[in-house]
């Protein structure tokens, strides 16, 4: 009995050690899976079926496939693949026309099943008809401002020639952007096409949403020839070897072939393959249509509503930003003064007359620009009642009749700033930059509403001694609210503002308190300055510079005055820079984006690289720096 427990224990131990685990240790699999064969073979004329299936060496996965898989032509409803062992089988479900060529790019969807090694560029094409289409297209897309590649969007192709195709007309024929920005059409008729990129957000492929970004280019474009990308690399590769064949020893390549091993000659000329590989591909595509990514500004132009939130207070919203100034009168009463004010997508009228200002209901008439349904701004008149009342004061038992009359009565009149008419007009006081003041910075006063300037009531002090300073007032046309007071800020001084009482009065009568503000002007030893001489740059060139990270925030900037004299940007802030020129065609000081609708580019940017192929300059306080920077030189 004992020996028979022992000799079943015996055989327990030994069944539990001889369990099959999975081999560890080993190479990571780095390798992409590899198509050994597809039915019906790929390139195959005379396709009559609803689907097609891949074969590989190995089992793999699907990622992300429903934004990676695109058809060309579109489709109407999304292919289905389905992974089957190790193959993969695609479904149609449209019904296919004769005589087309169609390309499935599988983009980064197809890896393998343990490390995820994407398959990476590979192509399905297939013909309904005798032959196959073989001409093809190809480019970049970039971010117009920031030129960084843009990733995911669909490069749309039209054979037709209408300008509104992208808004309403789904493309002929699409290609996804990758990672660097670069598309590549294969398989297309001779054209011309109408050529857009459109950074999607609900996959219609039209161009029905304002937040979506576009590009377009600027004529039509014919497809070609297949690039011959991989003639050129072998001719590289030919003449790299023979190089450095000679360069080492005078032995030709097969020579070296035969005294090194031609396994490990082919294992170092791989990767050299691909990286060149690589190289001449996106050098071929930035030969190509270079497409420029922007943020359109949808001319749809509507307006809203008209509100009356104070007495003396009219404004009226619209659905955009409003740049151009319109009319506004009174119906059936005398003309009387007001002041206008833009406010973004708010116009607002203050009234200057009390009497107007008390009525509860005004009757107004006025006129806008509006868009029609071409998306052409044109003018328009209408006339609506503007309606603000003064809420009675609630009765309270006991109360004066006097006292309360007396107190509605203040209400009326000194409804405008939300409260009573002892209440001091609110006044704000600030700088652009809150810790110092630069040469030609302003110090902005905004009032809670439109009043009546006596410049006499504000004062610039120079500390400690408190020393009365010059200085000047600009008040702004469009934001009339707003006052901004410049002075010759002197470095190693202090500063105090003083606003006044009576400073700013309001109609009701209302003025401010005492307001102050302490400026300190910056020190240039702490700063640094930089020069940049231009070459062949257009006029009114502007020089940015920004930050050497992928956002590019702009810093500071000057502008090149048509001359030969360099455009000096001083009190620079010690750090590392990029520097941006900007082709400022308009002359507003500023990079402006594209239009479709006016068929605008974006205005054409650069970035500035030394001949390492530098982008980032750093500079250091109180040092100066001089660049010389042939704009025909940098990167469009």
């Amino acid at each position: 009995m004992r020996r028979l427990f022992w000799a079943l224990l015996a055989g327990l131990l030994l069944g539990a050690c001889a369990r099959v685990v999975a081999p560890v240790g080993g190479e990571k699999d780095v390798q992409p899976p590899r198509v050994v064969r597809a039915v019906p073979e790929n390139g195959s004329t005379g396709f009559r079926g609803q689907r097609f299936r891949i074969y590989f060496d190995e089992y793999v996965k699907l990622v992300d496939a429903s934004k990676q898989i695109v058809v060309s032509p579109p489709l109407r409803y999304p292919v289905q693949p389905m992974l089957k062992g190790k193959s993969l089988e695609v479904r149609f479900t449209d019904t296919l026309p004769a005589d087309a060529t169609y390309t499935v790019r599988f983009g980064q969807s197809i890896a393998d099943l343990t490390e995820g090694n994407p398959l990476g560029r590979y192509e399905y094409v297939f013909g309904t008809g005798v032959r196959l289409d073989s001409l093809e297209l190809w480019g970049v897309a970039y971010d117009a401002l920031l030129h960084s590649p843009v990733e995911g969007a669909m490069v749309l192709l039209y054979r037709q020639d209408a300008d509104s195709l992208p808004l309403h007309v789904r493309p002929d024929f699409v290609a996804r952007t990758d990672a660097k920005g670069e598309f590549h059409f294969t398989n297309l008729p001779a054209g011309p096409f109408k050529v857009f990129a459109l950074v999607e957000k609900n996959a219609t492929l039209i161009w029905d949403d304002p937040s979506e970004p576009i590009a377009f280019a600027d004529s039509v474009v014919r497809a070609q020839g297949k690039p011959a990308i991989e003639e050129r690399l072998a001719r590289l590769l030919v003449a790299r070897d023979s190089v450095r064949a000679a360069a080492e020893d005078g032995h030709s390549l097969a020579e070296s072939t035969k005294e090194t091993g031609g396994a490990e000659v082919a294992d170092s000329v791989q990767p050299l393959a691909d990286r060149l590989r690589d190289s001449l591909t996106s050098a071929v595509h930035a030969s190509g249509t270079r497409l420029m990514v922007f943020a359109q500004r949808w001319p749809n132009q509507k307006f809203l509503r008209g509100v009356r939130t104070r007495p003396n207070l009219l404004s009226f919203i619209f659905s955009q930003r409003v740049d151009t100034l319109f009319g506004l009168s009174m119906v059936g009463r005398a003309e009387t003064g007001q002041v206008l004010e833009l406010r973004g997508d708010t116009v607002n009228y203050w009234l200057l007359d009390t009497v107007l200002a008390k009525t509860d209901s005004l009757r107004v008439r006025f006129s806008y620009m509006v868009s029609d349904s071409a998306r052409h701004l044109t003018p328009r008149v209408d006339t609506l009642w503007m309606v603000h009342r003064v809420k009675p004061e609630p009765e309270r038992k006991g109360e004066d009749a006097g006292k309360k009359a007396g107190k509605q009565q203040q209400r009326e009149g000194g409804r405008a700033g939300g409260g009573s008419i002892d209440r001091a007009l609110g006044v704000r006081m600030a700088m652009r930059n809150p810790s110092v003041a630069f040469p030609t910075d302003t110090v902005a006063v905004e009032t809670d509403e439109y009043a009546a300037l006596d410049s006499t009531k504000i004062r610039l002090l120079q500390l400690p001694d408190s020393t009365d300073t010059p200085f000047s007032l600009f008040r702004d046309t469009v934001r009339p609210r707003r006052l901004d007071i410049a002075a010759l800020w002197q470095a190693e001084k202090r500063y105090r503002i003083y606003l006044l009482p009576g400073a700013f009065t309001d109609i009701w009568g209302r003025t401010n308190d005492t307001v102050s503000l302490e400026v300190q002007p910056a020190r240039p030893s702490s700063y640094s300055i930089v020069r940049v001489r231009l070459a062949n740059a257009p006029a009114g060139c502007l020089v940015q510079l920004v930050t050497p990270d992928e956002k590019r925030v702009l810093k500071r900037q000057g502008a090149l005055d048509g001359d030969a004299s360099p455009v000096v940007i001083d009190y620079v802030e010690p750090g590392s820079y990029g520097i941006r020129l900007v082709h400022d065609a308009n002359g507003n000081g500023s990079w402006d984006t594209g239009d479709y609708f006016e068929h605008r580019q974006p205005e054409e940017v650069r970035y500035f690289r030394d001949e390492k192929g530098q982008s980032a300059v750093k500079v250091r306080a109180n040092w100066e720096y001089d660049f010389t920077i042939d704009y025909a030189q940098q990167t469009e």
